[in-house]
């Protein structure tokens, strides 16, 4: 207020808070201009990307911010990286939270477009331990967790799914189709007793019919034989999980000889299913 009165000039003030009050006049010179005006800021505050200090970190949060209002997100993010990883001090602070939320909405953006390589780049180039705690979309990381396992890069996907059941039990959210979707890619893994663990944490809860049903088809193929059998033909009869439980025990049939192909091609409709099903055990039938 004092420099904007005429009473206080960058000469009265120490080189620290000096630079301060030019970041400040920045801010300045923005809020004066009408947006059309503001990418012209970008190459000035550009200057600073890679210094220290104050001045650095104020005016590169000021970049971001302009980026953002201006709808380059990516933009964005690499400013706000650049701020919090020459800055430690702003890892958990106001930077950081926004550079989640900036990632947040472009990880969904690329998802949605398809960008699944486009979005698993970005999240290996941004990720630090520290935004753990300042992740808020579960929805999202349960999408880009299916990117991971798609490509068969199988521990990131359980670290995103381990992720999202953390920011579900912050937020009180419904945490079954998450707990699922482990379980289930624990025995992709090979890891049939941890997906058992995590079948126990449903057990004494109240379930969807779908998240009943998808339990059912779990246990079965952690048991194997002919108790898998017994506990699928029991879930065929939920609505939820009809065609998959009558496809495995149709892959069963067909291991044993016995093949029931019917069941088998109506679950290929599905790309959902026919994932789950495994495709190199169906090549083989």
């Amino acid at each position: 207020a004092g420099e904007v009165l005429g009473d206080l000039t960058e000469k009265d003030l120490p080189p620290e808070q000096a630079g301060v009050l030019r970041a400040r006049n920045r801010l300045l010179a923005l809020l004066r201009l009408t947006p059309d005006k503001w990418a012209s800021l970008i190459p000035g505050l550009n200057t600073l990307r890679h210094q220290r200090g104050a001045e650095a970190a104020e005016s590169l949060y000021l970049l971001g911010q302009v980026q953002e209002w201006l709808g380059e997100d990516e933009g964005a993010i690499d400013t706000y990286l650049d701020l919090v990883d020459n800055h430690r001090r702003l890892m958990e602070g106001a930077p950081a939270k926004r550079l989640v939320a900036t990632w947040i909405r472009q990880n969904r953006k690329m998802l949605e477009e398809g960008k699944d390589l486009e979005a698993m780049k970005l999240h290996t180039a941004i990720w630090r331990p520290a935004f753990a705690e300042l992740v808020t979309d579960a929805e999202g990381l349960l999408k880009l967790a299916g990117a991971y396992r798609q490509v068969g890069l199988q521990h990131r996907a359980m670290n995103l799914l381990g992720l999202a059941a953390e920011v579900e039990g912050r937020q009180k959210e419904d945490d079954q189709r998450t707990i699922l979707e482990i379980a289930d890619l624990y025995l992709e893994m090979g890891h049939p007793d941890l997906a058992r663990d995590a079948l126990e944490v449903l057990r004494t809860r109240s379930l969807t019919a779908e998240s009943q049903g998808r339990m059912q088809v779990l246990e079965g193929r952690i048991v194997g034989g002919e108790e898998a059998r017994k506990i699928w033909l029991e879930a065929s009869k939920n609505p939820a999980v009809t065609k998959e439980a009558l496809a495995r025990i149709a892959m069963m049939d067909a291991l044993e000889g016995r093949c029931s192909v019917d069941p088998m091609a109506e679950a290929l409709e599905s790309p959902e299913l026919s994932q789950r099903l495994g495709e190199g055990v169906l090549r083989t039938l």
